[in-house]
């Protein structure tokens, strides 16, 4: 993505980057201070990031609904057919689970529990140069214990929880609501299914990037977010790799 992105930064124009935003945090360094230089737009493009179920958890979050955070787990498998063309089973071209799938549940941690995570474990399944599946041990600040699993050859599921000292949150299928989605949140014993209604993540996605390019709201995604993101799967597939 890094060499489409910079050509496109040169020629002017604003940039809506597929995630993982790059193969690297090195990359992704050069990637925002190209944009930067340039004055343009540079986003990451976490679709789910932008639908109304991922704003309303995160409001939630932020205001105390389940208490301060406990512990977290994020999970998203995907099978992907092993071919010699699929570029998600080949390393020259960043690919594997955590770049593809793991984003996801890491970016989505990252967003709920507003900072960035020091990698405890890792443990890979290594096939020719990428990961199969992995999962990975989180701290976020606090103390917060989290966990993310991602795998290319398991049946498809994505969910996320987090636990606070005065109650639970839980969503199944954040990544794309539009498709089914059940959103709840369990306090005092009492759970409360929660709205999933809105238009799809990629309708999200497109008015945000028009709001932005307006001028009227501030990115989600992208900038320090996106280098963020890579560094903390670089820090996985390091801890991974030494385990």
């Amino acid at each position: 993505h890094a060499q489409w992105t910079l050509a496109a930064l040169a020629a002017g124009k604003a940039v809506l980057c597929e995630k993982p935003f790059a193969r690297d945090a090195g990359e992704a360094r050069t990637m925002v201070a190209a944009a930067e230089a340039a004055k343009l737009t540079l986003l990451e493009a976490f679709h789910y990031r932008l639908h109304s179920v991922m704003r309303r958890a995160e409001a939630l979050v932020r205001e105390g609904a389940i208490g301060a955070p406990r512990r977290a787990a994020a999970e998203f498998h995907a099978p992907i057919a092993r071919t010699a063309q699929e570029l998600r089973w080949r390393e020259d071209q960043g690919g594997g689970a955590i770049m593809d799938l793991g984003c996801y549940p890491l970016h989505a941690l990252r967003t709920l529990l507003g900072g960035e995570p020091q990698v405890a474990g890792a443990q890979i399944e290594w096939v020719e140069g990428v990961d199969a599946a992995t999962r990975a041990q989180l701290v976020f600040p606090g103390g917060v214990e989290a966990e993310i699993a991602c795998s290319m050859t398991a049946p498809f599921a994505a969910w996320l929880w987090i636990e606070g000292d005065k109650g639970r949150l839980d969503i199944v299928n954040f990544l794309a609501p539009q498709h089914g989605c059940r959103f709840t949140t369990t306090r005092s014993g009492e759970t409360v299914r929660h709205p999933t209604d809105g238009p799809t993540t990629y309708e999200a996605q497109l008015a945000h990037l028009g709001a932005v390019l307006a001028g009227e709201v501030s990115p989600l995604t992208g900038g320090a977010d996106a280098i963020a993101n890579m560094a903390a799967i670089d820090a996985i597939k390091a801890r991974g790799r030494a385990g």
